[in-house]
């Protein structure tokens, strides 16, 4: 204890004379002292590059003198400024907060759920602000829709903007489908169905037109390759929204998809149904392109002179035809084919230009006339002749080249079809429904259901059944009515008789009453007359009476004095 009591003491003495040693220096020099404050406290203070503490502080700075200080805060900007003399007064730094970050998220579709570094923010369109400068982490999330997330660096004070466009995961399920085969119908009708339920229209119209150009390829792949098409085909045109705007961003994708020559049987009767009266230019430019780019597809061109023709534009009629003439490869069908379009063209449209178009006509018969022709060519020929003699209203010479037509066996199964359709509704035009009815059974019994003359002639039967059944039931009703009214004058001819035989009968009775009536008066005369003789009698007698019985008294009183 003694020893510890030593040092302790020992270690007293030192540090006095340490201290009154230092206290003598300071009167001798005062080092340089700076008085730092910040608004608001705790900064931390950085001189000449140094940390040396925590505002409020008194710092020593070592050698008189200019000196940078600099102070750095959580949430605030950083402060400099040069510190030129040592004052007794602090100096006070007035630090700025760091000015927040904002993001403005958008989404397609929206209502997405909007998460920034982990927390929820809310739902697009959104902005959210108050985010401190820096790479911030942005996730947009949607049911049903894959997740994004992106990195966003936001600058203090900025104002940043991110849109996102979230893909529907049913969506690119059945892309992933048709990617992996480009055959797969059912996919582009699911896909398309469901872009048009997302209302997504410009999409699924341009879906829809790759299917078109699919089934080209694929069509005939299995039977429910085909069922898929028909329906397809069946739906494309009955899908419908509020303001048209689905089948109006299906037209612009059908011109689209023809103008990057694009072509197929299905989207070209797509093509054929756009309604073109508020894109007119654009639907002929794609007409043109499409003729041009496939000079020895005759369906092009004839449905080109027909659109034509129907527009009244004779000059591009003209130029349609100086191509069919100008292709070599042009056959008889090509001319007879052109020939049809222009007679069914004109048939349509009995205007001022009806001559013009039947001059064209005749040429076209006259070159294919002349043409080596085989039995089915010349079948198509006789065909031809019959819309050229429908166009002007020849239909005896109509009803007899169409059975010409139809008489050649060899004639491709579909075409003939076609033929015998039109048969059928000449055979109605003349009311000869038996027949008209015979041939759809043809049709029937040997068409093929996906063609639309099968379609038509079932169609026509059912009318023609219809209107036979009407005819038969018109018939009865006619027949009822005949008899009704021969017994209605049956029963008129006996109620005359029944009327004559009265009014004979009442004249008989007339003119018996009348005979009676005579008996009667002519009694009642004589009646009369004898009552009038016997009065008559009466009286001569009452006279004679009276006069006898004056003459009595008289005699008596004679008498009497000869008895007294």
């Amino acid at each position: 204890m003694k020893k510890i009591l030593i040092v302790a003491v020992a270690a007293g003495a030192f540090c006095a004379s340490y201290f009154a040693g230092i206290a003598v220096s300071r009167h001798a020099y005062v080092k340089p002292e700076l008085k730092v404050e910040s608004d608001p406290s705790g900064a931390s203070v950085f001189v000449d590059g140094k940390f040396v503490g925590f505002a409020p502080s008194s710092i020593n700075v070592g050698n008189p003198g200019s000196h940078l200080v600099h102070l750095v805060a959580s949430g605030y900007q950083d402060a400099y400024r040069k510190i030129d003399t040592v004052g007794s007064e602090p100096v006070i730094f007035k630090l700025d907060p760091i000015p927040l970050a904002s993001i403005s998220v958008t989404s397609n579709p929206v209502g997405a759920t909007v998460i920034v570094d982990g927390h929820v923010r809310g739902r697009t369109p959104v902005v959210v602000d108050g985010l401190n400068p820096g790479r911030r982490t942005v996730e947009v999330t949607l049911t049903n829709y894959i997740p994004q997330t992106q990195g966003v660096e936001l600058n203090a004070g900025g104002a940043e903007k991110l849109e996102v466009n979230l893909k529907h995961l049913q969506v690119e399920a059945y892309k992933q489908r048709i990617k992996a085969d480009a055959g797969d119908i059912a996919a582009y009708n699911d896909l398309g169905e469901l872009l048009f339920v997302l209302e997504r229209y410009p999409e699924a119209a341009k879906v829809y037109t790759e299917a078109f150009v699919a089934c080209q390829a694929h069509g005939n792949r299995n039977a429910t390759t085909r069922y898929n098409m028909d329906k397809l085909h069946k739906q494309i045109r009955g899908r419908r929204d509020p303001k048209g705007i689905f089948q109006a961003e299906l037209d612009k994708a059908i011109i689209e998809a023809i103008n990057q020559g694009q072509a197929s049987d299905m989207l070209f009767e797509e093509f054929q149904k756009v309604d073109y009266s508020k894109i007119r230019d654009q639907y002929i430019a794609a007409y043109q392109k499409l003729v041009s780019s496939h000079p020895e597809d005759s369906k092009y061109l004839t449905k080109y002179l027909s659109f034509n023709t129907k527009l009244g534009d004779l000059v591009s009629v003209d130029s349609a035809l100086k191509l069919l003439k100008e292709n070599k490869k042009s056959k008889v069908r090509d001319y007879l084919d052109a020939c049809c379009a222009l007679s069914d063209a004109s048939r349509r449209n009995m205007h001022a230009q009806a001559n013009e178009l039947a001059t064209r006509i005749d040429s076209l018969m006259d070159v294919a006339g002349k043409m080596k022709m085989s039995s089915v060519e010349h079948a198509e020929y006789d065909y031809a002749l019959s819309q050229r003699a429908q166009a002007r209203g020849e239909s005896d010479k109509q009803f007899e080249y169409l059975q010409k037509a139809v008489a050649v066996k060899d004639v491709n199964r579909d075409l003939r079809n076609n033929w015998l359709f039109e048969l059928a509704m000449v055979y109605r035009k003349k009311d000869d429904l038996a027949k008209a009815m015979e041939t759809c059974d043809q049709i029937l019994k040997n068409g093929d259901p996906r063609q639309s003359s099968f379609k038509s002639a079932a169609s026509l039967k059912k009318r023609l059944e219809l209107q036979i059944a009407r005819g038969e039931a018109k018939k009865r009703k006619a027949e009822e009515a005949r008899k009704k009214a021969e017994e209605k004058k049956r029963q008129a001819e006996e109620d005359r008789k029944k009327a004559e035989e009265k009014k004979r009968q009442e004249e008989e009775a007339r003119k018996k009453a009348e005979a009676e009536k005579k008996v009667l008066e002519e009694a009642a005369r004589k009646k009369a007359e004898a009552e009038v003789e016997a009065a008559r009698k009466a009286e001569e007698e009452a006279k004679k009476a009276a006069a006898a019985n004056q003459n009595a008294p008289a005699e008596g009183a004679q008498e009497q004095p000869a008895a007294n």
